[in-house]
Order: C-alpha cells, then structure tokens, then sequence
C-alpha cells in the first residue's frame, strides 16, 4: 500500500489540475495557452523546429516578454491563469533484449511537466519522474526557473543538465525519438561524467540580434549527483551558427573535475569534453550529427582519451502523402553510434533503427530495433526490441 500512495497521489492531483483547464487537453500545456498544434514547435514529438527553438530560447513565449494566458496581478507582475501542466504517459508492452526475459511493462513511465512563465520575463521548468524500475517512486528529474529580458542574455538556474539552455536536439537525449541514447550524452567514460545527466546549475545564453544566427550558452555547475553542490566546480560552453534556418554547425566544451571514491578514499579527478555537432534539414529529411573528444583521470594516475560520436537520420512522411492511411506523420529513423573506452583501445559500434507512428500530433508510437556492431574480444554482441507508445496532453 505505501509504494501505490505516490503513483495514487499524483494521478489525483494530475486529473484535478487538468479538470481546472477550461480548454481541452489533447495537447500539452504550451499548446493548449497559445492555440496552437504540437507541430508549431516540433518536427516529430519531442523534437524541436526553428519555431521551437525560437520559443524555448525566449523562455517559453513566443514573443519575448508577452506571455499568453496570464493573470496581471500588477505592472510586473503576471501569472499563469491556468497552471501549465502536461503529462507524458509512455507504455512499452514488449521489450526484450539479448539474454535477457521479454518484459511486459505495460506502463513504464510517468512524466508529470510543470512549465510556464512569470513576472512577464520569467519561466519556470519542472519534471517529475515515475518509472517502473524504482517501483513507481516520484523523483525530480529537473527543475530550473529562468529570466529572459533580451535575446542577448537570458540565466536560468536550478538542477539541470550543463546544455539546458541549448535549444538544438543534437546534444539532447531528452528530446530523441528512440528508446536507445545518444552516446556522446550517455558516456560517462572513466570519471562517470555524462552529459545528460542533472547537476546543480547556473547558465547564461543569448543570441546576437543583427543577423539572429549565432547562439551561445556558459554554464557553472557542481558535481554530477551532488545534491547541495559542495564538490568541485566545473564550466561548459556552446555556439552554434545557423549558416541557412536549417543548417547549423556547433562546438561545445565541457571541463572540470569529479569526487570520485574508491576503497573508501575520494580523489578529486579531472575531466575534458570537447565535441562538434551540427544538423540539416532538406524538406522531410532531417540529419544530426555530433562527434565528441574525452580526457578523463583515471583513479590510478595518468589519464585516458576516448573518442565517442553518433550520426541520425530520420524523414517525415506526413498524413498528405500516407494515402489515405488514417496516421497523421510516419517518421523512419536510422542512427549509428560509435564510442570508446580504455584509453581508445576498445571500439564499440551501435546501430539503432526505428519506426514511429504518429496517429495525432501527440500521440507516438514506435518499434525500435538496436544492435551492436561491433564489439571489443571477449564482449559479445547484443540486440533488443522495443514497441513502445508515448501519450502526452
């Protein structure tokens, strides 16, 4: 009874916030304030267009400093007139891996999105997390809070990953279309330093105003799992340049230094990521690509470089060229993934291919196959399905 009372209490206070919304719900909350359809702001759920882009760098408006669906309360002062609240319900009723049972994980996680903007320039973003894999427990993926006055200088703070403020899909494994990871975000190497993952943050962005193509983010941040933020420091940089509205080329940097324990002794062990990243798109086809260098300390002295990187192309078929099936977008995707580890010596080759189906807007559903190219002597490859389907409102 005690591990059913957190999934019970948020399902109750889900459906009362939804009750209050004095619209309809088939669309999440972003959506529903400013009358608008998912794909405003996103090529194929969750991925994000140039119109969404635009959207999140202005913290979450689509003109910087007129937020829609708000109360004033004063001349600086306006909230939400209806909490700004979407759920994300994702189901995955086969899943099996090599050497591993076919699992039924008919509700695999909940993904509760609390999000909007305050004080005209001000937004908020949170995300609370319920997965089958720690028994349905709720968990605080991420909450930052932002000012955004102009498009030069934007700050957001709070627990996120170091490239929140980045409004690209190329290093997100939060805005993927798959099950499987990106691996230059999932490869914590030798020091255990992912990309994707939370830390205690501060960041600033902007982009320059004279051509609007040249998009920056600075971001100070502590330990990886260190809730209060008492370990080492770290920084990490990102431009990126539209040299067309759908081409663009990036670089990033990520360094610092990670509490590692061992035998009951912490050292202090540094780390380096540096990486390029760009991607296109060519009417239905879109291409992303990131490639990203790795200097870790190792625990017993000395250091190690690993390489890790990844190349995804997916095409929209949307419902006017489906023929009369009752789908509104068909999204094919190909991805290969290719990292290392032990100072480079050992390769490995990943190969994702996956097929979603969108009946609406912000409904997926897809079948994913991944398997392993190649792997070092002695690691055996490895395969998995996956049919998984993804409701939000």
């Amino acid at each position: 009874m005690r591990r059913g009372v957190p999934v019970l209490f948020v399902f109750t206070v889900v459906g009362f916030l939804l009750l209050l919304s004095t619209q309809a719900f088939a669309v999440p909350a972003f959506a529903r304030a400013y009358g608008v359809a998912c794909n405003a702001c996103h090529t194929a759920w969750p991925a994000l267009n140039a119109t969404g882009r635009s959207f999140k760098e202005n913290g979450y408006m689509m003109e910087r400093g007129e937020p829609k669906e708000q109360m004033k309360l004063a001349d600086k002062l306006t909230l939400p007139k209806i909490f700004p609240l979407a759920l994300v319900v994702k189901l995955r009723p086969f899943d099996e891996k090599k050497d591993g049972p076919k699992k039924l994980r008919s509700l695999h996680e909940l993904e509760i999105f609390f999000a909007g903007n305050v004080f005209r320039y001000g937004s908020f973003f949170g995300e609370l997390e319920l997965e089958d894999e720690n028994d349905f427990e709720v968990e605080t993926a991420l909450g930052v809070v932002g000012f955004h006055p102009h498009p030069l200088f934007s700050i957001v703070m709070g627990k996120g990953a170091v490239f929140h403020a980045d409004p690209y899909d190329s290093l997100s494994n939060a805005r993927r279309l798959t099950r499987s990871s990106r691996a230059p975000m999932a490869q914590g190497f030798s020091t255990k330093v992912p990309l994707q993952d939370e830390h205690q943050m501060v960041g600033f962005y902007g982009r320059e105003t004279l051509l609007n193509r040249l998009f920056y983010s600075l971001t100070y941040s502590a330990d990886v799992a260190d809730n209060e933020g008492e370990g080492p420091k770290d920084l990490s940089g990102r431009l990126a340049f539209n040299i067309l509205p759908d081409l663009m080329i990036g670089a990033f940097v990520s360094t610092g230094s990670q509490d590692t324990t061992s035998g009951g002794v912490t050292k202090e062990l540094d780390f380096d990521r540096v990486g390029i990243d760009a991607q296109a798109r060519f009417g239905g086809l879109n291409l992303l690509g990131t490639f990203l260098w790795a200097t870790d300390d190792l625990f017993t002295g000395g250091d190690e470089r690993n390489n890790a990187w990844y190349l995804e192309a997916f095409y929209t078929i949307e419902e006017d060229k489906l023929k009369g099936i009752p789908l509104f977008m068909v999204v094919p995707l190909v991805r290969v993934d290719g990292y290392q580890k032990n100072d480079g010596k050992d390769d490995f080759l990943d190969l994702t291919l996956n097929l979603g189906f969108y009946p609406w807007q912000n409904v997926k559903l897809f079948v994913e196959y991944f398997t392993s190219l190649d792997r070092p002597n002695g690691v055996t490859n490895d395969w998995r399905w996956t049919v998984e389907a993804a409701v939000a409102f």
